[in-house]
């Protein structure tokens, strides 16, 4: 029964859901101090993070994403540069500050964003005139800070750390016992003597405070602690800087280890002396002069921290340059040529935007060129920085791509895979990975995997569970190709875990879940199905991944007969308006609507048991109105009004691309011809979403999204050059980017199928000769027959019909018979005779002597035969092959005089053309002739022909047949009315018999081939 909504009751739909909010603009405000403006709800909270011994800041909001049109922005004062970018799990969006010196941040939520200035170490912040004295800043943590006018750094340092280490310790009970405060007194770079300093607490409360980032600081966040506002007495020297404190919390962050410190004596620093000094700011606030307090212990003896850990020797470790080259298959090798160090870099990737980060520790920067313009495969630019521990190289994507790092001597290299290989398979073509994958043998590393585990829950979900041999071990849990992936690194794995669980049959969305050492470390990859969520956690020694099926989400209902697929409600409203309907809308569905000031109005309806969308289309038809959505956001205002404002945007954008200055680029086409690539740019000027076109007979367009209106702008041009089979593409940088995209779309491998084929003709032939031959000769003399004596030789005169046969004579001479009268025998076949028997019929008289001569002949043949042909044919999707076997003669004519030479061809010819669907079956458009010439002088050609079109699965085979032949005859050949006579006139007949028949057979089996099998 479908739900109703009352008009009464206009609550908000509970959706169970946290939509992001998005940050729209990043921007450097006017000034010579580095302050920027983040434009987003002043409301969204955030975090703050110390990173690189200070030379990196990081601010991150959760549950927040960011715009699309968010670009970096450049050097300003200390700041080398603030780069936006959203973390692989989604609605998180993080500003990361990369620094010149050591320094902090000052945050003030303003409305309609907020306001970050970058500040020196030791710089105070400047109070803000123009700032509401009674709401206080916002601090790091975006929490109310404490008086700072008159604290010192480390006074600031001492109340952001004791306050970070409470709410860490409250946030996570399970390693409480992991979680100190530890001083760490730092070195100062002359001698200086220790005096005691009295601090006074400051007298306007309303002041920012500020944390400055010090040295070897890996978190520093200034979460001031609520109604504290006081000064500590803390000796240290005058010129010296003071020490810092560092809190030491678990982490399983993928960050560089920051490196190892060494700690003040335990008796220095203790939980009492933190809890005094707490008690001491609380107890001595609001005093506004100076007031001294006991000075502490003695300073121990201080032992220099090593530095950081890094891999072989970085003493003058430098980066001399940065090289690119270009790979088969659209990939892209980076090499980074290392001077005087063996580096083991640190590399880490994101999403969005799509990039690939590389720190090389201890390492200056040789590189002239702080920006390099790529523009080929997955790589737009490279972008080098340096700091005062390290030299960070920026890869900037076109989209996310797997790469590899490998070292090659002193060299360190990155080869890129193209950013469409990872489509090129199709819908069936998933990667496909053994049981297993052993990259490494396992070397004696100090943790290592104890255990795995796998169970339903009756939720219908898969739990993995790990067992370690440390609670100390640093997991890395991540999603990357549709698949959960989870790097456990430094960790040894036994041989007899390295194995595939197939947990198929457990009917969950897990499938499988292979465990393997990949050299660095133990690595499991689970894979999933279907639409799923995971969540993972760690308690001690135990890791415990859960992957759970999710629902079937509304946005993915079938739509009914006119396009609506919302939640179907029900309305009954009097005079109501327009609005507070809208708002009714907006509640059932949790979408966000802005609506314009200028729609107003009433209206009465009832909607029994609609779509959610019906009801909201029906509402802005009644009323003229018109909305535009984007994400969750839905924007309702007059048609009017929306035509004009996107008829002013549009205007407006055209103005930009007639001022934009335009840029070169050299675009490499890899699989198709790059004149055909140009037709396509000049010709196509818009291309809706979800049509589909074949180009050039292997690459199709499924969608392509353009933010105007055309490919190439009326300034635009593109020259191909023809010997290296290269694009030269002048334009805007926008439209260039959209032809890159387009590029990458076309610009992909085509698939191959292989086409078996057996060509069979048999035969069957059968034929039956039956003949006579009948002579008659009158001896009028003796003649002598074979032991006769002399006197019997006589004259023979023969019949009337002659035949040349033969008679002994005397003396043994062969001499000429006067020859048959009937000569009916049967006729050989295949160059073989036909059997005979004859015999001699003779009667003496006086004077003269009668000779019949009888000979009866027969010839009976039977043969089959098989002809057998098996080529192969290897041809790419929708591109025609053909194979022929058979004569080409050649003839001689004559025309008005003139001679000339012609051939013709007699074959049996088989002509194929595949295609491959979607769903990796094949379309098999077949031709098949079978011509044969009529006789050896003739240019007479019999043909046969079939064309048919069949479906297959890959690797089925289909017969065709049909081209089949059968001749029979049957003749008889007589002497007139003798051969008629029963029985006697079979000695005056011939009878002939044949029945030949032939039938060709053509066998195809169509196989896809992988592009990805690779053959040793």
């Amino acid at each position: 029964m479908a739900r109703i909504l009352l008009a009464a009751l206009l609550l908000p739909a509970v959706t169970g859901k946290v939509l992001a909010e998005e940050i729209s603009d990043l921007r450097w405000l006017p000034g010579d101090d580095p302050v920027f403006a983040i434009t987003a709800s002043p409301d969204m909270p955030f975090t703050t993070e110390v990173l690189d011994n200070g030379y990196r800041l990081r601010i991150a909001f959760p549950d927040a994403s960011l715009a699309r049109n968010i670009r970096d922005i450049g050097e300003s004062g200390i700041v080398r540069g603030v780069f936006p970018y959203e973390t692989d799990s989604p609605d998180r969006a993080n500003f990361d500050v990369l620094l010149k010196t050591q320094g902090g941040l000052k945050i003030v939520p303003l409305e309609g964003g907020f306001e970050v200035a970058v500040l020196e170490r030791g710089q105070q912040p400047v109070a803000d005139a123009s700032t509401n004295a009674s709401a206080p800043s916002e601090s790091l943590a975006g929490q109310a800070a404490p008086p700072a006018a008159s604290m010192n750094d480390l006074e600031r340092s001492v109340l952001a750390e004791i306050d970070h280490a409470q709410k860490e310790t409250v946030a996570d009970t399970s390693n409480s016992d992991r979680t100190r405060v530890v001083l760490q007194p730092r070195e100062s770079d002359t001698e200086t003597e220790t005096e005691t300093e009295s601090v006074a607490a400051t007298k306007d409360a309303s002041q920012t405070a500020q944390v400055d980032a010090v040295e070897q600081q890996p978190v520093a966040q200034a979460d001031a602690v609520e109604q504290q506002s006081a000064s500590v007495a803390i000796a240290a020297a005058d010129e010296a800087p003071p020490p810092s404190f560092e809190v030491q919390l678990p982490t399983t962050s993928n960050e560089v280890p920051e490196p190892p410190r060494v700690a003040a004596d335990a008796d220095t620093v203790t939980r009492e002396q933190v809890t005094n000094a707490q008690q001491a700011i609380s107890g001595n606030a609001g005093i506004e002069e100076s007031v001294p307090v006991p000075a502490p212990a003695p300073a121990p003896e201080v032992v220099e921290a090593p530095a950081m850990p890094v891999s072989g020797d970085v003493a003058g470790a430098r980066l001399e340059a940065i090289t690119y080259s270009e790979l088969p298959g659209g990939r892209l090798q980076v090499n980074f040529n290392l001077v005087d160090g063996d580096i083991e870099p640190g590399v880490f990737r994101t999403n969005q935007p799509p990039r690939i980060v590389i720190d090389f520790f201890g390492t200056a920067n040789g590189v002239l060129d702080a920006i390099q313009r790529v523009g080929f495969g997955a790589l737009e630019s490279i972008v080098t920085a340096e700091t005062d521990d390290r030299t960070r190289v920026i890869l900037n994507l076109v989209a996310p791509v797997d790469y590899e790092q490998r070292r090659v001597g002193d060299d360190i290299v990155v080869v890129m895979e193209s950013p469409n290989m990872r489509q090129v398979s199709g819908a069936s073509n998933a990667r496909q990975r053994p049981a297993f994958q052993s990259v490494g043998q396992p070397n004696d590393l100090e943790f290592a995997v104890a255990d795995i585990d796998f169970r339903r829950t009756p939720e219908g979900g898969g739990t993995i569970t790990v067992r370690m041999t440390s609670p100390e071990i640093g997991v890395d849990v991540h999603e990357e190709a549709g698949e959960i992936v989870i790097d456990f690194p430094g960790v040894d794995l036994p041989a007899e875990l390295e194995k595939r669980l197939d947990v198929v049959d457990f009917a969950t969305p897990v499938q499988t879940v292979d465990t393997f050492f990949t050299g660095a470390g133990a690595r499991m990859i689970i894979s999933p199905v279907g639409q799923y969520s995971y969540s993972s956690y760690q308690v001690g020694e135990t890791l415990t991944v859960q992957v759970s099926p999710m629902a079937e989400d509304d946005d993915q209902r079938e739509p009914d007969e006119f396009g609506y697929s919302g939640e179907r409600l029900s309305f009954n409203f009097q005079r109501i308006s327009v609005r507070a309907a809208l708002q009714v809308i907006a509640d059932f569905t949790g979408l966000n609507f802005v609506t314009s000031d200028s729609v107003t109005g009433d209206l009465s309806l009832r909607l029994q048991d609609v779509p959610w969308d019906q009801a909201l289309d029906t509402i802005l038809q009644v009323k003229g109105l018109a909305k535009r959505q984007k994400g969750n956001v839905v924007w309702v205002a007059p048609a009017e009004e929306i035509a004009a404002k996107e008829r002013q945007a549009l205007e407006a954008q055209s103005q930009v691309y007639e001022l934009e200055p335009l840029v070169s680029e050299l675009i490499q086409i890899n699989y198709a011809k790059a004149n055909e690539i140009a037709n396509i740019l000049k010709s196509v000027r818009a291309i809706d979403t979800g049509y589909e076109q074949s180009l050039f007979g292997s690459v199709t367009i499924s969608e392509i999204e353009t933010d105007s209106n055309s490919l190439l702008s009326s300034r635009g041009s593109v020259t191909v050059d023809a010997r290296t089979n290269t694009l030269l593409v002048q334009d805007t940088r926008g439209k260039i980017r959209e032809v890159r995209k387009l590029i990458a779309q076309l610009d992909r491998p085509v698939r191959q199928v292989l086409i078996e084929t057996r060509i069979v003709e048999a035969n069957d032939d059968f034929s039956r000769n039956i003949g006579a031959r009948l002579g008659f000769t009158r001896v009028t003399e003796n003649a002598r027959f074979p032991g006769a004596s002399d006197s019997n030789i006589g004259t023979v005169i023969g019949s009337a019909s002659l035949e040349d046969n033969d008679l002994v004579r005397s003396g043994g001479s062969v001499g000429d018979r006067a020859g048959v009268s009937v000569d009916l025998s049967a006729d050989g076949q295949g160059g073989q005779s036909a059997a005979s028997y004859a015999f001699t019929l003779a009667k003496a008289g006086a004077g003269f002597s009668h000779l019949i001569d009888l000979e009866i002949s027969a010839l009976e043949a039977e043969g089959t035969g098989k002809v057998i042909a098996n080529p192969r044919l290897l041809t790419t999707d929708q591109n025609q092959a053909r194979i022929e076997q058979g004569q080409e003669r050649v003839f001689t004519t004559s025309v008005l005089g003139e001679g000339s030479v012609v051939t013709k061809k007699a074959v049996l010819g088989l002509t194929v053309t595949p295609q491959i669907t979607p769903d990796d079956r094949l379309v098999l458009d077949v031709f098949v002739t079978k011509d044969s010439f009529a006789a050896a002088d003739d240019t007479t050609i019999n043909t046969k022909q079939i064309r048919t079109k069949v479906l297959l699965d890959n690797g089925e085979t289909v017969v065709i047949g049909g081209i089949y032949e059968q001749s029979q005859s049957e003749s008889t050949t007589k002497v007139p009315l003798l051969g008629d006579i029963p029985l006697l006139g079979a000695l005056f007949r011939k009878r002939n018999k044949f029945d030949n028949r032939t039938e060709l057979l053509i066998f195809l089996t169509p196989r896809i081939l992988d592009p990805a099998l690779t053959v040793n």
